[in-house]
Formats: C-alpha cells, sequence, structure tokens
C-alpha cells in the first residue's frame, strides 16, 4: 500500500513559470552591452552616445517600477505582465532593424527597458498574490532570478 501523494500547491507552479519569465526579460535587457563594440565599428556611432542609451535604459528600469505596479493594481499582474513583454518583444524586434541612433535610443533605451521593468515588477507582485502562505519565501526566489543572468552575461563578454 502506498501513501498518496501530496499535491503541490499552484503557487510553485506560478513561480516556476514566473522565474522563466523574469530570466529571459532580464537577459534581454542586459544583452546590449555586448552590442556595444560592433554597433560602433559597424555604425560609427561613439562609446558616449551608445552608453547613453544604456543609461536611459537603466534610469527607465527604475522609474516605471511605479507605474507598473499601479497598473497591476488596477488591471492586475497577469495583464501587465502580457503588455510588458509585448514591449519587450517589440522592442527587441525592432532593434535588430535599427539604422540611426535616435532609433537605438527608443528600442534598446525605452521599449525594452519599460518591458523589462514592468515584468520584472508585475512578476513579483504576482508571486505575492499568488502565494496562499509562504509568500515572502516565494518572493525571495523569483528575486534572485535576474542575478544569474548578469553573472552569464559577465563571463560570455
Amino acid at each position: 500500500m502506498t501513501a498518496p501523494r501530496a499535491k503541490m500547491h499552484y503557487a510553485w507552479v506560478v513561480l516556476g513559470a514566473l522565474l522563466a519569465i523574469t530570466l529571459v526579460a532580464s537577459g534581454l535587457r542586459a544583452i546590449f552591452g555586448v552590442f556595444i563594440k560592433p554597433m560602433e565599428t559597424t555604425f560609427g556611432w561613439d562609446r558616449a552616445s551608445l552608453s547613453g542609451v544604456a543609461a536611459l535604459s537603466l534610469f527607465l528600469l527604475g522609474a516605471v517600477g511605479p507605474f507598473a505596479g499601479w497598473l497591476a493594481d488596477r488591471w492586475g499582474a497577469r495583464r501587465v505582465i502580457l503588455v510588458s513583454c509585448c514591449l519587450l518583444g517589440a522592442g527587441m524586434l525592432l532593434s535588430s532593424r535599427v539604422m540611426t541612433l535616435w532609433q537605438v535610443y527608443l528600442t534598446a533605451g525605452v521599449l525594452i527597458s519599460v518591458g523589462g521593468g514592468g515584468v520584472q515588477l508585475s512578476t513579483a507582485a504576482s508571486v505575492v498574490t499568488q502565494s496562499s502562505g509562504k509568500a515572502s519565501f516565494r518572493n525571495g526566489i523569483q528575486s534572485i532570478s535576474a542575478s544569474p543572468v548578469a553573472i552569464t552575461f559577465s563571463f560570455g563578454m
């Protein structure tokens, strides 16, 4: 006779999916630095101009937090994650077609960072709302999902 298996709580499934989404979003947002040297060579742009894109991206990543939180409260985290992933995807697709510097600022500086910031904040909110217990533990697990991306890309360069 076997003992009945304990069912896994649905919040762990949600955490796994959100962890994957956050890892991908963080990786896509952080990858811009790898392309600075090739873009300098190909387009002839100086490093200061391209570093401005990175600075704008980091600024907007932090600044989007309160707005994404407000939207998550109003529409729900699931919708904000969907819209943020669409912005992130659009920014990635459009950034593959850039020909001028203002296009890099728009795609990599604005679309990708706003999408990435919305994903990061909304996934954290979703973890808390889906958890019946151990919400802080699950939120801690979700919050470390961006760290492996930074380490991986640092060693890859």
